[in-house]
């Protein structure tokens, strides 16, 4: 009824013969990644930043009891998965010192914009329980003297198609003293 083993066999060498090439010339072609990590999958949908009640960073070598830095944690939640994941892009961040005149209103003043390619930014290996895959970002602003100042900080993600999401600005307020 069937076909002999030794035809099927043959049958079997011959179909991995001529497809094999052909599915290696097709990824190739196309790119082979690993979903989750970097490359690939839905756009992100909105960033969300977040910090401990402390984030401030003591990065001078004299150690003295000012905030040269802050740290925080960034995700980025996919358009389709509602967590965290990890992808390929830009992070753009932006200090703002707000200044306050004598008459109550207030101006912002850029101190500086940061950007750090997501390859160079620590990430979580492992996804937090509720909220998926991170970015920690440890941010220096050395040289600038920013204690007791109110900040308003902007942070945005350009995937690698240029599409870009925003976070909702933050403001933070650096203690004259953070350290003992």
């Amino acid at each position: 009824m069937g076909l002999p083993v030794d035809k099927v066999n043959v049958i079997r060498r011959r179909l991995l013969r001529t497809l094999c090439p052909a599915v290696l010339v097709c990824l190739s072609v196309t790119g082979c990644t690993t979903p989750g990590l970097g490359r690939g999958g839905p756009p992100i949908a909105r960033l969300v930043m977040f910090h401990e009640l402390t984030p401030w960073l003591n990065l001078d070598p004299g150690r003295d009891a000012e905030a040269e830095g802050f740290s925080f944690f960034l995700y980025l939640f996919s358009a389709k998965g509602g967590r965290g994941v990890h992808r390929d892009g830009i992070i753009h961040i932006e200090i703002f010192r707000r200044i306050r005149t004598a008459n109550g209103d207030s101006r912002r003043e850029l101190v500086d914009t940061w950007t750090y390619p997501t390859s160079e930014v620590h990430y979580s290996k492992t996804p937090n329980q509720y909220f998926g895959h991170y970015y920690r970002v440890d941010l220096s602003w050395i040289p600038y003297d920013l204690s007791g100042t109110e900040l308003e900080i902007e942070i945005r993600f350009e995937d690698e198609q240029g599409r870009v999401t925003y976070a909702t600005r933050k403001n933070l307020l650096v203690p004259k003293k953070a350290f003992r």
